[in-house]
């Protein structure tokens, strides 16, 4: 149709990117979710004990999040 545009996904390192999106975005993307995810490991590091057993996780869990690599994100197998 008229005006509009379509995003083909690719999947490039079981990571999905955008055809639409230059290299450059693509990498600022990967980029910005490296830094969320090492923001969200901090944040499990300093929860309670009470706040991960509300969450269903155990301090030894949390350790082992936190110990992985920045790039080794969950979501992109």
């Amino acid at each position: 149709m008229k005006g509009q545009t379509m995003n083909a996904c690719v999947s490039n390192d079981g990571c999905t990117q955008h055809k639409s999106l230059g290299p450059l975005a693509n990498l600022w993307k990967r980029i910005t979710r490296w830094y969320e995810l090492t923001r969200q490991r901090h944040q499990l590091e300093q929860m309670s004990d009470a706040g991960l057993k509300d969450l269903g996780l155990s301090r030894a869990d949390i350790y082992k999040e936190i110990e992985r690599p920045f790039w080794d994100d969950p979501f992109c197998k």
